[in-house]
């Protein structure tokens, strides 16, 4: 991942934020009994706990969505999302389903076929960046993996948490990864899971050298620019932003060859037509009357570039190459949805661009929701071509990062 910064940076104390506390139960659903020692954490963040042996837990966490997670052995997953806003939240009582299956030891053998799996896997989820090979997966014998010939898809989840040591980033995170494909025919991945960051200790140099990585992962993020947007301060933080025409493309994504083989140098999915434009946040952001969420809702797709940063990934640069613009980070960022019809959508939302609630307005498709965080509260409501989508697990912050406050020179 070589890249060149545009200025230097020197490491002050980090923003405060409100924190609220969550306090909750957890029970055996059958006896009624308290569950002590059950892991509790919001997914994707530095936050989590065990129960007390009464069964109560307290976590301490900054406003936002986050997806509440309760394990223990001989359990089923508690899962629950929630909504933190400035008030501490007492939770009703957590019941968890115990499991009829009598759990046995598996130990996998691994073979050459398995171990070309994992090194796919590994590829996908971790990627193939500088950081990604400083993460190490230390107990690979947790992930079942399977290849489908018939639909060319590589498909994963493991049995309990992996645990993941990033080196370049100073956490170990324990992720429990509910499903992994890969579609190699669309070129598409997709994989959902639970994780918990949690930071490594280390010397003064590492831990230096582990906060400047960690910026260095957040500068030019989905993570950075959405809380941008939500502060006003999106050209500020250096980014730009532009609409993209995008119709698909009617030629095969893999185009056979003379001699009949799938070619390995992919067409692309989208023709995109870029409009030299800057557009206002205005143009594509709004507010939700449930406070501390937000939404992006545009017609078109969003091209946005990280304008204090160069790019010189073989894989990305044909995002800025084709509309001949200069190699800055550069993602173009799709909705998923497909659009409203013509009248009244289904589900009456109502939003509004900040502190203008006289002219609220209907909420029409498509649009993706993201929260105080900068973290979209439905991670399939926009799919990434470019810079974002080169980023993996090996890059991955917690929900509730807070970057440092930076001195420019």
């Amino acid at each position: 991942m070589k890249r060149l910064w545009l200025f230097a940076l020197i490491f002050a104390p980090g923003i405060s934020f409100s924190q609220v506390k969550i306090n909750g139960l957890v029970l055996d659903m059958s006896t009624t009994k308290p569950i002590a020692s059950a892991s509790v954490f919001l997914s994707n963040t530095t936050t989590g706990a065990e129960t007390a042996g009464d069964g109560t837990f307290t976590l301490v966490v900054k406003p936002g969505k986050y997806d509440l997670i309760v394990t223990v052995v001989g359990y089923e997953i508690y899962q629950q999302p929630i909504l933190v806003s400035e008030k501490d939240i007492h939770l009703p009582v957590i019941n968890m389903v115990s499991t009829t299956t009598l759990l046995k030891s598996v130990t996998i053998k691994p073979d050459n076929a398995w171990y070309r799996l994992y090194q796919d896997f590994k590829a996908e989820f971790l990627g193939t960046s500088p950081y990604a090979r400083t993460c190490k997966i230390l107990n690979p014998d947790s992930l079942d993996l399977n290849y489908d010939p018939s639909t060319r898809q590589l498909m994963a989840k493991s049995r309990g948490f992996l645990i993941i040591a990033n080196k370049a980033l100073g956490y170990r995170i324990k992720y429990q990864l509910i499903r992994f494909v890969k579609d190699y025919k669309d070129q598409a991945m997709v994989y959902k899971g639970y994780a918990l960051f949690e930071e490594m200790k280390g010397s003064p140099e590492e831990e230096f050298t582990w906060k400047k990585n960690r910026l260095d992962c957040y500068n030019g993020s989905a993570m950075h620019f959405l809380r941008s947007v939500i502060t006003d301060k999106v050209a500020i933080e250096g980014f730009e932003v532009h609409k993209i025409y995008q119709t698909l493309n009617p030629k095969p994504l893999f185009p056979p060859s003379n001699d009949g083989l799938v070619r390995v140098d992919a067409v692309q999915k989208y023709r995109n037509r870029y409009v030299d434009t800057v557009l206002d946040r205005l143009y594509y952001f709004d507010e939700t009357q449930k406070k501390g969420i937000y939404v992006l809702d545009c017609p078109y797709s969003l091209c946005i570039a990280y304008k204090k940063r160069l790019d010189y990934q073989q894989d990305t640069r044909r995002i800025y190459t084709q509309f001949n613009l200069p190699n800055y980070e550069t993602t173009i960022a799709t909705f998923t949805q497909e659009p409203d019809s013509a009248g009244i959508p289904k589900d009456t939302i109502m939003v509004a661009y900040p502190r203008l609630w006289a002219f609220k307005r209907v909420l029409k498709k498509p649009y993706a929701f993201f929260d105080d965080n900068g973290v979209l509260t439905d991670p399939l409501s926009l799919s990434y071509d470019g810079y974002w989508a080169f980023m993996r697990e090996a890059e991955a912050l917690p929900f509730d990062y807070d970057p440092p406050v930076i001195n420019t020179e």
